[in-house]
């Protein structure tokens, strides 16, 4: 079976998501296609990290390949998008297929928000008690007792 490939090699970051996705128009019995990802580390070796789309189908119309959003491994520094195509076991010969609109895209990952605890009633107590054991009901500390107050203490 004979190989051939177009690639290009990009700079990324570890952890942050890839997609790869490309047509092809494969209506020959003699060749097929995938989309393939190789992480490199910054000496460009190869991490053992590898990502690929299914093979393309006989078919007669347009057909989308895609590897979905995957994390860049944690040495990536590095990684080649190949567009492969390959000669089948039952052809002798070359095979004609068609390929367009191929596109790389980068997700970086949506922090998870870290909630704000909710004080307990006693921190309340001890945020409201001065260092004299006095009651400070200038929660916010502009030197007057009002509402703005109470919506500071709504807040916490």
């Amino acid at each position: 079976m004979n190989t051939v490939w177009i690639q290009q090699e990009v700079s990324v970051n570890p952890g942050t998501n890839y997609s790869y996705s490309g047509w092809v128009y494969d209506n020959d019995s003699g060749g097929r296609v995938r989309l393939y990802i190789r992480f490199r580390d910054s000496d460009g070796l190869p991490l053992g990290t590898n990502l690929a789309s299914s093979y393309s189908e006989d078919l007669d119309s347009w057909q989308q390949l895609i590897i979905p959003p995957s994390p860049a491994p944690v040495d990536s520094a590095k990684a080649v998008f190949q567009l492969r195509c390959y000669d089948t076991f039952t052809w002798p010969g070359g095979a004609m297929v068609y390929l367009d609109d191929a596109s790389i895209q980068s997700y970086t990952p949506t922090p998870t928000p870290t909630p704000t605890p909710t004080p307990s009633p006693q921190e309340l107590i001890d945020y409201l008690l001065d260092r004299s054991g006095q009651w400070n009901w200038d929660v916010n500390g502009d030197g007057v007792i009002d509402v703005a107050d109470l919506i500071t203490l709504i807040r916490m």
